[in-house]
């Protein structure tokens, strides 16, 4: 009984190490968008308050929560489960906007060797979804490509 309570002990230390290597194989660079310039498609000019009606409507489909809600900055989670979260940052203004890395739980975020910021791919695919629904048709449309870089 006593060495199959060892065994049982030592298969779960390698079941844990090995989750961890293999998310820490899976990681990739932290997504770092550029400023995202918004252009009315109307003719009146964009306003502050449309460029915050947009961030709010193109978060809440893919379930981000505003944390945190000040003029120019909001503050956004991504709950997965109750096993991965997300917080981000959102500078914006009347003309653009802006989407920064905060925090993260269970997102296996770590600096790599050239001194990358890295993190689970996931994460990366809730930010460029958060990106593509920023906008509010027939009012506001990007009006600059959105570029990403690895975070030193």
């Amino acid at each position: 009984m006593k060495y199959v309570r060892v065994w049982a002990v030592s298969m779960m230390l390698c079941a844990a190490l090995a989750t961890t290597a293999q998310a820490r194989m899976r990681s990739v660079p932290l997504l770092a968008p550029d400023r995202v310039v918004l252009k009315s498609m109307t003719e009146e000019g964009v306003t502050i308050a449309q460029v915050r009606k947009a961030i709010l409507m193109g978060s809440q489909p893919f379930g981000w929560v505003v944390e945190q809600d000040n003029p120019g900055v909001m503050h956004l989670s991504y709950n997965k489960q109750n096993k991965h979260k997300a917080v981000v940052r959102v500078d914006y203004d009347a003309t653009s906007y802006q989407i920064s890395y905060e925090s993260s739980t269970n997102l296996y975020e770590e600096i790599g060797e050239d001194g990358t910021k890295l993190i689970h791919p996931t994460y990366n695919m809730w930010v460029r979804n958060l990106l593509a629904r920023i906008m509010i048709p027939g009012e506001l449309a990007p009006a600059s490509a959105v570029k990403s870089e690895a975070i030193k």
